[in-house]
């Protein structure tokens, strides 16, 4: 299942351009080897560098410029890969799901209508699981929430199938590609706007 964020306005030939291109159950704080709060591996990007607690909370507070509400228990920052700009994987753990639920409304909510650099905010579902994602600063970024932990993943559209299916514990052919889901969300474009058939159930 596919959903595009409505506030976008953007021409065909931009759409044709972007697709061509290619542009290419957990909670708590628990981090058993079978679901660690940072993964040592993404796809074939490597875990660098890892930073947990106050340190990371300091770089997401400066990432977001302000205290991020609702509060998490546990912020988690690690690089992975050589690639530059690096590919991040930022993990908030709450103490609730319910509350990691109301963060990434509020992420979306607020980076959906294209803030901060960012654009092009649909969602897919991996086994159930919807999946955010968003274009800018040279990456693609995907977000959701599993459990009580929130998670952003930043990331070269090269690598980024491979290690969303990493991160979310799936065969990579469950991801769907960058390719895949933009053009997706192109094609929901053109339909909300006449220019394509209703799509057939």
């Amino acid at each position: 299942m596919f959903k595009r964020n409505s506030g976008w306005n953007f021409g065909i030939a931009g759409v044709l351009l972007l697709v061509s291109l290619g542009i290419g159950g957990f909670a708590g704080c628990s981090r058993s080897p079978k679901n660690p709060l940072i993964p040592p591996k993404l796809g074939d990007l490597k875990l660098q560098k890892k930073w947990l607690g106050e340190q990371a909370t300091e770089m997401v507070m400066k990432l977001h410029g302000k205290t991020v509400r609702p509060a998490p228990s546990l912020n988690a920052v690690a690089i992975y890969g050589e690639e530059r700009p690096p590919n991040t994987l930022y993990v908030s753990v709450y103490s609730t799901v319910d509350l990691a639920k109301e963060a990434l409304q509020r992420m979306a909510d607020r980076i959906g209508p294209g803030a901060y650099g960012f654009s092009h905010h649909g969602k897919f579902t991996v086994q159930s699981l919807p999946v955010h994602f968003v274009l800018g600063h040279g990456q693609v970024h995907f977000f959701f929430a599993r459990g009580a932990r929130l998670y952003w993943l930043a990331v070269d559209a090269t690598k980024a199938q491979a290690a969303l299916a990493d991160l979310l514990g799936v065969k990579t052919e469950k991801v769907p590609s960058p390719r895949e889901f933009l053009t997706a969300y192109f094609q929901q474009y053109l339909r909300e706007r006449g220019q394509l058939p209703p799509e057939r159930h």
